[in-house]
């Protein structure tokens, strides 16, 4: 049996709209389904059972010429997890998938110059809907690739004459559920650069906000040319946002600015006085612009950094990993320091790092039915909302957080602000108390000092939400995205555990498991954003045409949305 499913990209559409600890620096990452050139996704194993066939063709969807070459990646989710396949188009634009286990995928095709998109995506910014595979099918999947946005405009000096061989980087704003923060574009398959006349042109931005930024990077001292932010601010936050739309080109010239590039030196030390040979030292602004990375390679502890610019910056600096190091050592540590970077030379500097905060507790258990899991397979970590070493401490031991058999842990290494979590399936988190009170949701300042009696408590209790969606006739919607995010919640609580989103399954019911009970509000768009539920407006849009409704403990919620158009 054959179905056909074609899906056709519109060329124009609108947008929805330790120490002290800096914020976190967004890590460049390649967005899923992004080709790698020269990489190759390791061998899958056919099950005997895959019987299905996935097949289409990918187009441009301005003039319908089929995309010889464009790379189609194809994802497995739930028990296809470990399927990583990909394809190259033939010159007519066709590919296909043979030998196929039926279950749930994402697909996305991609080439340079054009957005790249998922399968069931109208615009690229939606959030990918999985498609599902039946046994003994041949499903369709079709992709009209739109042409990329473009940023172009001339760069200049602050004399007005033409620059040569400058970088452009465009920087996405997005949202988390730390707020928003600048990421820099990795899905272009090139780098950006100005010619000879000054004049550059930035394409194959997918529709959404952006900053450009202007980057001469220089190990030379003196005066030159710095990091320069659209229409001219060497200040991240000063700097103009570009809205660019689907395939739409937007100009935006300006003039790079000039500075005194200054070296940073200094000397690095152990909580115990000791040297730090091998450390490594990260020079971060706001954004990922102008990075600087480099390790200590002195015996004696010393390092410089050349080429810096006058600004605001957070120097983070961590131990070398354990292996070879004196037992001084073994215990990672770390710091992280402002530093407020003039037209002088900033020397004389002495880093300390330290083992940060230590945190020790109990874990205990509410279950209906007297049971409770196996203490060596828990695990809590602190959950680090602001920090540059990812979002749990940088410990070297694996260890770290595991509960003895009393049910205590001892978590080494917190900084920043941490929220306290634990690893178990089958199992949610009820409360973290401490002192009496509940930060289940509101971060811990590491500052504040070492943490004991801490008490997590797990439940087995699940809740769930089950729901359907009508359209604008009453009809079942098929194809929709349900937003759930929480009605109220106390001061200075993260909401990131209370918000999430959801897609029909092939029943065209939605899912939700293991929210928290609380008070709740539940939206169904026919799409959204990827990240539009980490946006504040976007929600406080919602709110007015969401329905509202309570989650207890142990309780499933059946819901009957009507979508919002």
């Amino acid at each position: 049996m054959r179905r056909s499913r074609v899906l056709v990209c519109v060329a124009i559409a609108a947008l929805s709209s330790a120490s002290s600890v800096g914020a976190q620096a967004p890590i460049p990452q390649l967005p899923t389904g992004t080709p790698m050139p020269g990489v190759q996704p390791p061998a899958q194993s056919v099950p005997a059972d895959a019987v299905a066939t996935i097949e289409g063709r990918v187009t441009a969807s301005d003039t319908g010429s089929p995309l010889r070459g464009a790379h189609i990646q194809l994802y497995g989710s739930g028990p296809n997890a470990r399927v990583n396949r990909s394809a190259r188009a033939d010159r007519d634009g066709r590919y296909r998938f043979d030998r196929m286990t039926p279950g749930p995928y994402t697909i996305l095709a991609s080439r340079p110059g054009f957005v790249t998109m998922r399968a069931g995506q109208k615009s690229p910014r939606e959030r990918a809907i999985l498609w599902l595979l039946s046994p003994a099918e041949t499903e369709r999947v079709d992709f009209a690739l739109p042409r990329g946005g473009v940023i172009f405009g001339r760069l200049t000096d602050d004399t007005g004459e033409p620059l040569a061989g400058i970088q452009l980087i465009p920087l996405r704003v997005l949202h988390s559920p730390n707020g928003e923060r600048l990421q820099p574009d990795n899905s272009l398959p090139f780098s950006n650069h100005s010619d000879d006349r000054g004049d550059f042109r930035v394409a194959g931005l997918a529709p959404g906000t952006y900053v450009l930024a202007a980057q001469h990077q220089s190990d030379e001292d003196g005066e030159n040319l710095v990091t320069t932010f659209y229409p001219g601010t060497t200040n991240a936050k000063q700097a103009r946002r570009i809205r660019v739309g689907m395939s739409e080109q937007v100009g935006a010239s300006f003039a790079m600015q000039s500075g005194r590039l200054v070296r940073v030196s200094g000397y690095v030390q152990s909580s115990n006085g000791h040297p730090l040979p091998n450390a490594r030292i990260m020079l971060r602004t706001e954004t990922t612009v102008g990075i600087r990375v480099l390790r200590v390679e002195d015996a004696s502890g010393q390092f410089e950094i050349s080429g810096v610019a006058p600004g605001e910056y957070t120097l983070d600096v961590s131990s070398a990993s354990t292996g070879g190091m004196p037992d001084f050592f073994k215990q990672t540590e770390f710091t992280s320091v402002k530093l407020s970077v003039g037209t002088e030379d900033l020397t004389g500097l002495v880093i300390t790092t330290g083992a940060g905060t230590t945190v020790t507790g109990r874990v205990t258990y509410e279950s209906s039915t007297g049971r409770s899991p196996d203490a060596a397979k828990v695990q809590v970590y602190a959950a680090i909302q602001d920090g540059p070493f990812g979002m749990r401490p940088p410990s070297a031991d694996r260890n770290n957080g595991l509960l003895a058999e009393d049910g205590s842990f001892t978590i080494t290494g917190g900084y920043g602000k941490m929220l306290f979590r634990v690893g178990r399936p089958g199992w949610q988190l009820k409360s973290v108390i401490l002192d009496g009170g509940d930060i289940t949701d509101v971060p811990y300042d590491a500052s504040r000092g070492n943490i004991s009696g801490l008490e997590v408590v797990l439940t087995d209790e699940r809740q769930e939400v089950i729901g359907k969606v009508a359209d604008a006739f009453g009809k079942p919607a098929t194809r929709y995205v349900v937003i759930v995010f929480p009605g109220e919640l106390g001061e200075g609580a993260v909401p990131g555990r209370f918000i999430r989103v959801a897609t029909p399954q092939q029943d065209g019911i939605f899912r939700l498991t293991n929210l928290p009970p609380a008070s709740y509000l539940a939206a169904a768009f026919e799409a959204i954003d990827q990240d539009a539920e980490f946006d504040p407006a976007f929600r406080e849009r919602a709110r007015s045409r969401a329905t509202s409704f309570h989650l207890s403990p142990g309780q499933t919620r059946e819901l009957e949305l009507a979508l919002i158009e």
